[in-house]
């Protein structure tokens, strides 16, 4: 190991006393004078190395103590010249002793520390100039190789599955993967798809399900409706259709985590595609009838025909399955509307086509060119072939948040649904053809629906029992329970059960405080009610309140207050202003003004005084004006006489120039009043 002495004198030699005290203690070491049976090994000059092995590590923390080891930021032509120690605490400080690493210490792979050099250890000999080309030239080609295997566009491995994007019903989880090709990520190099997306349970019911393509065609005019496009692939493109009939627009892609239709909730859309998946046991949307315990509802109306929209029937929400069937004598038009606000009355004969009716007996009738070929061929009672047009006339539409299919025929109409209503429909109907006055035409309406049962698993039955008084009032006691049945059949046995667990100690309850009388001022309060509960209670909610409260003389302590000060804070206060004052002048012209007062006794709750407002105000009714002051003998200039006399009449209106003018003025004014006199 590295000596200590050796750090602090470079050169040393010994001294004589020590040299004599070093031999005569030496002859004592027994150990030293035995020769040892092992040959050894033979290094090519270099010294013998001792069997254990100290690392480079291990010394600095025998140098310098715990927490050294072998400095790192210190570069040096060879490791075994100079041991350089640093602490872990500060890596960049690096500490020696000016001496070598012990003989023996690796120093690399196969390699050990001899005479400050670090020379590979016997059996490894130094490769020479031939073997080194060759192990390069094994270098290169596996670098070669290895590129060309670099340059084999791979996959990664797939991430994990993302969070599902919806907070109730059904979302999206997706996950992706990325493709490394000559050392960078492509993106069309791999064969394959880098991205992955299947749908999700949020595992929460949403509250209130909105229809979202009714909701985007709302939003694009007021008179469209959602329009259900019969081709799969456009199931998630947003397409809407007039009230009143016509053909459909588009308007894009429905957003991400839409259904892709009425019937299946469960597939959602995904940037314009479809993505499939399965209903949730415990979604009551698509699981509506769990275990087949469902209600089945079937109605039949009898309707008779006006000359206006007659009301056939009202489907409820939450109805499912709905079948309707109308039987008519004369042929009718069919509306429905919406029990919502402002919703129109939607004309199914607008969203239909007519399809023509094959008769079955036209393969044995003779062709005829002259006879149109949508009339139906029939046999009436006395055996007469008669010709009658028939047509089918089939649609659907988007109403209640479902999509409706209807055929109506001259003698029926058929309107079916799959999926839920989220609205109640009302089914109307008029006349194709107005009735005759008097003649009263009726028709038979059938509807059937499912609904959700109140229950979803079948009742069961047992025997009754009868619970016998409690042994305690309070603090646990015990009752017994007996069985109820019929002679022939063996009752249960008896049982016991605990009652009147509570506690026998009460206190009182405080409920939540009611709101506060008044927002601001000196008098706002709040109530509460108090309960007299149990010790041992749960008073979190005011139902368990009210379910544990007993006789408020159980309970003898004092009671709380029932009332407490709140909102005890200044009301806000702002200048107010006064009516208008009186003319300052009692004659002629003056000024009013509005004087402004604060409610507060304080000024400043009022904040800044803000400007008084300043009218002017004429009051009329003034007496005789005085006399004008008399004028100077004679006017100022020489020039008012040179005036014409309506010249000078203008300018006496001036008050500078009547003073100059004084005397021509007067002269005007009373030359004035004579001819007017």
């Amino acid at each position: 190991m590295a000596p200590t002495v050796l750090a602090t004198l470079h050169n040393y030699a010994w001294s004589s006393c020590s040299r004599e005290q070093f031999h005569d203690k030496s002859k004592r070491w027994w150990c030293l004078h035995e020769r040892s049976h092992d040959e050894g090994l033979e290094l090519g000059g270099a010294k013998e190395i001792s069997n254990y092995v100290f690392t480079m590590d291990e010394q600095c923390r025998t140098e310098f103590g715990e927490g050294f080891s072998v400095c790192k930021s210190v570069k040096v032509r060879s490791a075994c010249s100079r041991l350089w120690c640093a602490h872990r605490a500060m890596p960049h400080v690096c500490r020696s002793k000016r001496a070598p690493p012990l003989e023996g210490t690796p120093c690399g792979h196969n390699k050990w520390c001899v005479d400050r050099v670090c020379e590979p250890m016997p059996g490894h000999a130094i490769k020479t100039e031939t073997d080194k080309q060759t192990e390069v030239i094994e270098r290169e080609s596996k670098m070669i190789e290895k590129e060309r295997e670099s340059e084999k566009p791979e996959w990664s491995d797939w991430s994990a599955w993302s969070d599902c994007s919806a907070d109730c019903g059904y979302g999206l989880r997706t996950r992706i993967r990325r493709c490394r090709y000559k050392g960078i990520i492509s993106e069309s190099a791999c064969e394959g798809a880098g991205f992955q997306v299947r749908t999700c349970w949020a595992g929460v019911v949403c509250a209130a399900t909105r229809d979202v393509r009714a909701d985007i065609c709302l939003r694009q005019h007021a008179r469209f409706i959602p329009y259900l496009h019969p081709n799969e692939t456009q199931h998630c493109e947003v397409w809407c259709v007039d009230y009143g009939g016509g053909g459909p627009s588009n308007f894009g892609a429905l957003p991400d985590g839409t259904p892709c239709s009425y019937n299946r909730p469960y597939d959602v859309c995904f940037q314009g595609t479809c993505v499939q998946g399965n209903c949730n046991s415990s979604d009551p949307i698509c699981n509506w009838c769990p275990d087949g315990y469902c209600n089945n509802n079937t109605h039949v109306y009898t309707r008779q025909l006006g000359n206006g929209w007659t009301r056939m029937t009202m489907i409820p929400h939450d109805a499912h399955q709905l079948s309707v069937h109308i039987a008519t004598p004369i042929p009718l038009n069919i509306a429905m509307r919406e029990k919502k606000r402002d919703k129109q009355i939607l004309d199914l004969m607008k969203h239909s086509k007519r399809y023509d009716i094959d008769s079955k007996q036209d393969k044995y009738l003779k062709y005829d060119p002259n006879v149109p070929q949508n009339l139906q061929i029939i046999e009436v009672d006395n055996h007469v072939i008669d010709i009658k047009e028939g047509a089918r006339w089939e649609g659907e539409v988007v109403a209640s948040g479902t999509l409706l299919r209807w055929t109506r025929t001259d003698t029926d109409v058929f309107i079916s649904s799959e999926s839920r209503l989220q609205t109640d429909l009302m089914i109307m109907a008029f006349p194709e053809h107005p009735v005759v006055s008097g003649e009263v035409v009726t028709v038979e309406v059938s509807v059937n629906y499912s609904t959700p049962a109140s229950r979803t698993r079948p009742l069961e039955y047992r025997w009754s029992t009868e619970r016998g008084p409690c042994s305690a009032s309070c603090g646990g006691g015990v009752r017994v329970v007996r069985p109820r049945c019929l002679r022939e059949h063996k009752c249960a046995p008896i049982s016991f059960e605990a009652c009147n667990t509570h506690s026998c100690e009460f206190t009182w309850a405080g409920g939540e405080w009611e709101e506060c009388s008044a927002t601001c001022g000196d008098e706002g309060v709040q109530e509460r009610q108090l309960f007299c509960v149990p010790l041992n209670v749960s008073t979190s909610s005011r139902r368990e309140l009210i379910k544990n409260s007993v006789s408020p003389a159980l309970c003898t302590s004092s009671k709380p207050s029932k009332h407490q000060p709140c909102n005890r804070i200044p009301c806000p206060v702002y200048w107010r202003e006064l009516p208008w004052t009186q003319c300052s002048t009692t004659c002629g012209r003056g000024i009013s003004r509005r004087p402004l007062v604060c409610p507060a006794a304080d000024a400043r709750a009022c904040g800044a005084r803000p400007r008084e407002r300043h009218r002017r105000c004429r009051v009329r009714g003034c007496g005789a004006r005085a006399p004008p002051a008399a004028c100077a003998p004679a006017d100022t200039t020489q020039y008012c006489e040179l005036f014409q006399r309506d010249q000078l009449a203008r300018h006496c209106q001036v008050p500078p120039f009547r003073k100059y003018c004084c005397n021509a003025c007067r002269l005007l004014d009373r030359a004035h009043s004579r001819g007017h006199g």
